[in-house]
């Protein structure tokens, strides 16, 4: 200290600034250690769903979104080609029967699995075990899902009829009709179909395509993003709530997948969710009408947009995302937990 009170200003200034310097060097060697360390971790490659490799090519990382929207487009436009060319949907217009919605979704989404059986078959080379269709009591993960998926959309349903934002007809007009309980039966095959198959391409396939090249954390959030675009509406006055609630359900999903190690949990949750909302409540699922009297309660949107969700349906509400957020928070307490 006494050296340093003789010394030239800038002399003792520089001494300091190199005293500072060593200390502070740890910490600054520290966090980019811990910064490395995040991106490694957050790019790491992860087999999901055992430990198959493909024995055929792996498409890269960019390319993988890119064949699933191939995928998907293909499989619409050829769909609603055959579905109007053969008259099991009107020409023009939006399918108004039962039997017309029941095959709006079993067709497209039948040739979207069509699609994506051939691109494992004879390009990756790998099993169906690899995108999650495997381990046991299948039937009693899809059953579970399929069974949470129904109360939460019963939840969510609930919960915007609690706020004012639906009105309550007649309730359960569905047993008055058998007829109607049959066309109810040909919409949950519809509707397993369509949620299957998203479920297969966008969670089984590009989830564990993608995080083999990139980790999961970068394949989750490109599945979720890729997912809100193929719903996306350019027409949806409530577009802002309807984006959010679906990078949430995403990431819901790609959650279960991941530490279930299947996808047939997901893929009930889904159907569940799809069929109880059409058929339960005649509300819209994501702006399609199942056209079915109630199973359980009539339901006529009164409320504002952000809560009913308009014609695009629960789905583009609010309370569904808080439905959302709470799940998924549950969930990954209980894994925790567990």
């Amino acid at each position: 200290m006494l050296f340093q009170a003789f010394m030239p200003m800038s002399l003792r200034d520089s001494g300091d600034l190199g005293l500072r310097a060593c200390a502070v060097g740890p910490d600054i060697q520290q966090a980019a250690k811990a910064a490395t360390i995040a991106r490694e971790k957050m790019f790491k490659s992860t087999v999901l769903f055992g430990s198959e490799e493909p024995k055929g090519w792996a498409p890269w990382a960019l390319l993988v979104p890119v064949i699933a929207i191939l995928f998907t487009v293909i499989s619409l436009v050829g769909g609603t080609v055959i579905l109007r060319s053969t008259g099991l949907i009107p020409a023009r217009g939006a399918p108004v029967l039962p039997a017309e919605l029941a095959a709006s979704l079993i067709v497209p989404f039948g040739l979207m699995l069509g699609l994506l059986f051939l691109w494992l078959r004879f390009v990756e080379k790998r099993s169906l075990a690899s995108i999650g269709l495997q381990g046991e009591g299948t039937g009693k993960r899809f059953s579970w899902g399929f069974a949470i998926g129904a109360i939460m959309i019963g939840v969510t349903v609930m919960g915007i009829w609690g706020t004012g934002g639906y009105r309550v007809g007649g309730f359960a007009p569905a047993f008055a009709t058998p007829s109607s309980l049959a066309a109810m039966l040909l919409l949950a095959v519809g509707f397993t179909v369509q949620a299957g198959v998203e479920e297969m391409v966008m969670r089984g396939w590009l989830l564990s395509a993608m995080s083999r090249k990139v980790g999961v954390i970068v394949a989750s959030c490109t599945s979720a993003l890729l997912f809100t675009l193929l719903h996306f509406d350019p027409d949806n006055p409530n577009l802002l709530v309807d984006a959010v609630t679906s990078i949430l359900f995403s990431l819901f999903a790609c959650y279960w997948a991941i530490k279930s190690g299947s996808i047939w949990g997901i893929i009930g949750w889904h159907a569940g969710w799809n069929w109880f909302q059409g058929v339960g409540f005649t509300i819209p699922v994501t702006g399609q009408q199942a056209t079915v009297p109630a199973l359980i309660a009539e339901m006529a949107a009164v409320g504002p947009i952000w809560l009913t969700g308009g014609e695009v349906g629960p789905e583009a509400s609010v309370v569904c995302a808080g439905v959302l957020v709470v799940a998924g928070a549950m969930m990954v307490a209980r894994l925790k937990r567990a």
